[in-house]
């Protein structure tokens, strides 16, 4: 709706996201730390929903990290498992 662009632009006036409403705000952080990417001082840290996940794991930069890191499965990607994502969250220490 026009008030809900009204209002995204006002809170992100630097966010350049082609579908902001894809991402932004949705209870999921979507990690994409890329210049155009959601979670990005411009975009609010994916409209508050990386806040956690930047606090915990700030070096990690896989953008699907944040529905795999911590789950209690050790998933053996070299994106997620390795020292600045710790392990996989966690899950692939023994």
């Amino acid at each position: 709706s026009n008030g809900a662009c009204i209002e995204f632009n006002a809170l992100y006036p630097n966010c350049t996201l082609p579908r902001p409403d894809l991402h932004l705000n949705n209870s999921v952080c979507y990690n994409d730390r890329s210049r155009s990417g959601s979670n990005t001082v411009e975009c609010g840290f994916d409209g508050g929903d990386c806040i956690e996940f930047n606090a915990r794991y700030p070096k990690c930069n896989a953008v699907d990290a944040p529905i795999y890191l911590n789950d209690t499965k050790c998933h053996n990607k070299q994106e997620i498992n390795n020292i600045a994502c710790e392990w996989d969250g966690g899950d692939c220490l023994e």
